[in-house]
């Protein structure tokens, strides 16, 4: 595997939010191959479930921002979803981008690149954590799989069904009712938190080092922001613009 959670090479990990999705649309199979080129580390994207139960790569429990059409994901089969433009919204050219299943996701990836899943959906339906774990199970990728989430009965669920697939906090001091991050991180089983660059301080990175946690930041896209989570000492930089934040480090 050419990338691992538990054991990175190098930091800071590049992640490529919702794939290269400052020049191609957000969660398409054509953001996660610009991503590869771009030699993003990890690609990042989001998942939801359909009304037929199959597991869709979209951000929005809604369609109408990245796609042609309207309503809750959850509403629609896959098939139904598949007739839509995930793409024409961004660019016409890329009109024929569809909404990726996870397996088509994963079948990209697979060798490529690490991959940070985010669970999207609200509440108690689990069944998209144990859907996605079988599907990740049938990759054998699992040492270069985060599922990352907000909602912490996600993570305590994904942490039962595997004891050593990599788990990441996505961490909101309102919806987590100003708990103590580390705390909660050390409850939950998680080995990285990830945070707003508006709610992260550098004595905050520093006290996750000393208790054995990667510290994710998002979303850097210009040279003045990452300058401040470099010298904060973060993990991994979550980005719309892999290639640019790459070469910008370099120039370091």
């Amino acid at each position: 595997m050419i990338f691992s959670w538990s054991c990175p090479k190098q930091l800071p990990i590049i992640i490529a939010h919702r794939g290269s999705s400052d020049s191609t649309p957000e969660n398409t199979l054509a953001a996660f191959k610009k991503a590869i080129r771009d030699k993003a580390d990890v690609v990042e994207f989001d998942i939801h479930l359909t009304k037929d139960k199959h597991i869709v790569v979209i951000h929005d429990n809604r369609l109408e921002r990245t796609t042609s059409g309207r309503g809750n994901i959850n509403e629609f089969s896959l098939s139904q979803l598949k007739k839509l433009s995930a793409g024409s919204w961004f660019k016409e050219k890329f009109a024929s981008e569809k909404i990726p299943t996870l397996e088509e996701s994963l079948s990209l990836m697979n060798g490529k690149v690490g991959i940070n899943i985010e669970i999207k959906s609200d509440g108690n339906n689990f069944s998209i954590v144990d859907r996605c774990l079988e599907i990740v199970d049938k990759f054998s990728i699992k040492d270069g799989v985060l599922i990352s989430s907000f909602n912490e009965k996600f993570l305590k669920r994904a942490r039962i069904l595997d004891s050593k697939i990599a788990l990441g906090l996505l961490y909101n001091p309102l919806s987590h009712l100003l708990r103590s991050p580390i705390r909660l991180a050390q409850d939950l089983g998680v080995q990285y938190i990830i945070l707003n660059g508006v709610n992260l301080r550098k004595r905050f990175v520093e006290l996750s080092h000393n208790n054995g946690f990667f510290i994710g930041e998002y979303t850097i896209n210009t040279n003045h922001r990452l300058e401040r989570t470099l010298r904060f000492g973060v993990d991994a930089v979550i980005t719309n613009r892999p290639a640019f934040v790459k070469k910008m480090i370099r120039r370091k």
